[in-house]
């Protein structure tokens, strides 16, 4: 046993020595980390390696520690109960009929809580980040699609800050386009960024826009109304824009969720469109005030242009129930009419849309809409019914999902259809 367990030591060093010269990303099932600590105590705990064993062990790691290559992130996956995790097993070993003895049931509880101890011993001694991920141990694996399970693939991508690689166009191609449109010769432009699903990374493309131009270039809006709640994590969200990745634009707040305060503000205070050309919107369909007046937010935003400013309004096109998110759809339309009308003219249109996408929470398909959730009294989250009026901007309770195997909300009336965007069919409406 001492003498495997060195092998799988000196083994796991020398492949992430390795793997830290390669370019690229690097994923291990195992680690020298698992060895160390979850196997060789285990053994040790249980008799299979004897103190001295241990000890010798233990000074081979320090004697490795200085050029041991720590990964980027661990996950330890943390069974949801032990009956689970026996059914695992026997799946695994393709065995249905294997027994458990009761010391058997003993050696895997006392696992369980040994690697829950890693949890915080790793990070402590090692600084290494852990992600922890509680499971059921028959759903990691699908051995029909031959898949892993996607929504842990999605926690672990969050943690390692790579969720901005499913994000299609990327943040910077969507600035760099913007930019591209707004150089156009003609008129100030309008450009409606859009998404039929959250975290499509809208905001953080408007940042790097705002970076192009020149921060002091820009006047930033948004409605109270899409001010996220206390607990997300975003400081001083009154007076900015504030992306997922971190980025921010200094912005004012409209408190009546009216996009004619937008007009009023800029009157008021003498802004210049030479000075500061570009008018940024975000969560434009949380202007509230025009939801049941769409032509009141189209005509918003057309004199808003008409003041000679580019107007950049980012929204989302469908609410969790998949209907059309107040006035987006009309927004869109206004796109599609223009663009229309300059192609007959021969000339550039003043309107412009460009629709950014992510993916699908637990399959990785395109994410067609946005997934609501509340957290029940039992600390669980519920999937939100059709019927529920509930809005809460910028939650930790929304997740992006496909609207094909995975749905947005419970209980959709018998027959729904999805009305589709204006840019999609052949025929205005």
């Amino acid at each position: 046993m001492f003498r495997s367990q060195l092998f799988y030591l000196l083994s796991n060093i020398g492949s992430e020595i390795k793997a830290r010269l390669e370019k690229g990303v690097s994923v291990s099932d195992t680690s020298f980390l698992t060895d160390a600590f979850l196997w060789v105590e285990w053994h040790h705990q249980n008799g299979r390696l004897d103190d001295q064993e241990y000890e010798i062990y233990h000074k081979l790691i320090a004697l490795f520690k200085p050029i041991i290559p720590t990964p980027d992130l661990l996950v330890i996956l943390q069974p949801d109960s032990i009956d689970h995790l026996k059914e695992g097993i026997k799946k695994r070993g393709r065995s249905e009929e294997q027994v458990f003895t009761e010391d058997d049931n003993q050696e895997l509880a006392h696992q369980v809580e040994i690697t829950k101890s890693l949890i915080e011993s790793i990070p402590r001694d090692w600084g290494i980040k852990v992600l922890p991920l509680t499971v059921n141990p028959l759903e990691i694996f699908d051995r029909e699609t031959n898949k892993v399970n996607y929504s842990y693939i999605y926690d672990i991508r969050e943690a390692l800050g790579l969720l901005g690689h499913l994000l299609h166009p990327s943040p910077q191609e969507t600035a760099t386009e913007m930019m591209r449109i707004l150089s156009k010769p003609g008129l100030s432009k309008a450009i409606i960024l859009h998404s039929k699903s959250m975290f499509s990374g809208k905001t953080t493309a408007e940042c790097l826009l705002a970076d192009m131009v020149g921060y002091d270039k820009v006047l930033a809006f948004q409605p109270k109304a899409a001010l996220r709640n206390s607990e997300t994590g975003f400081e001083d969200q009154e007076k900015h824009l504030i992306s997922r990745s971190g980025l921010k634009i200094k912005a004012v707040t409209i408190e009546d969720n009216s996009l004619k305060s937008i007009i009023s503000f800029i009157r008021d205070n003498n802004n210049d469109s030479k000075k500061q050309p570009y008018i940024f919107i975000d969560d434009v369909m949380l202007f509230l005030a025009q939801k049941d007046n769409p032509q009141e937010a189209i005509d918003a935003l057309e004199e808003l242009r008409k003041m000679g400013f580019h107007v950049i309004a980012d929204g989302i096109d469908y609410t969790f129930q998949e209907e059309p998110f107040t006035f987006m759809h009309n927004l869109l339309g206004k796109v599609k009419k223009e663009q229309k009308e300059a192609e007959g003219e021969k000339r550039n249109p003043n309107w412009y849309q460009i629709e950014t996408h992510t993916r699908c929470r637990w399959c990785n398909k395109h994410a067609r809409g946005t997934r609501l959730y509340r957290i029940n009294e039992h600390g669980q989250q519920q999937i939100m019914p059709y019927g529920y009026d509930f809005r809460q901007p910028g939650s930790l309770l929304y997740e992006p999902a496909c609207c094909e195997e995975h749905n947005t909300c419970t209980d959709q009336p018998v027959g729904f259809k999805k009305s589709p965007l204006p840019t999609e069919t052949k025929k205005f409406y």
